[in-house]
């Protein structure tokens, strides 16, 4: 008995180091909950380089709609503005109607969409401390490569 106890307690702390690292990788993808027949999809926000090479420039027109299950991730980029980072390598920026003050206070937000889209003009973001922020409009963004300084 004595050396199962030593044997546990020699790889606990392995096994809880194995269960943090699969706990952050789990929180770096978008996860989508049913809670009382009730879709929630938290869409994490990645960190924004300092020195990117490619500058995103908005472009006049975006669509309508995005489909949530091509959503890999999310940049905020302003206080009225997020941008979804798609799977297909693409970019949206969401305009939000307002300020959302608590959109940046936890590392990432909620969508409660109403089929499997996000749309502007019906859907809103969630933020993890308890406020909702309205989007207005998606503009597309298309990238640019910065000069060399």
């Amino acid at each position: 008995m004595g050396l199962n106890l030593a044997f546990l307690l020699s790889v606990l702390p392995a096994l809880t180091g194995l269960a943090a690292v699969q706990a952050a990788g789990d929180f770096a993808q978008v996860q989508r909950v049913v809670i009382e027949q009730q879709e929630i999809i938290r869409v994490p926000v990645r960190p924004q380089a300092q020195q990117q090479m490619i500058r995103w420039i908005e472009q006049p027109r975006g669509p309508a709609c995005i489909r949530q299950r091509f959503i890999a991730g999310a940049l905020i980029t302003g206080p009225n503005q997020v941008d979804f980072v798609m799977r297909t390598n693409r970019r949206f920026r969401a305009r939000l109607e307002a300020n959302c003050p608590g959109l940046n206070f936890y590392n990432g937000f909620y969508l409660n969409p109403q089929d499997d889209k996000i749309c502007a003009g019906r859907d809103e973001i969630y933020s993890r401390i308890g406020g909702s922020c309205p989007i207005a409009e998606f503009h597309a963004l298309a990238p640019v490569r910065r000069q060399a300084q």
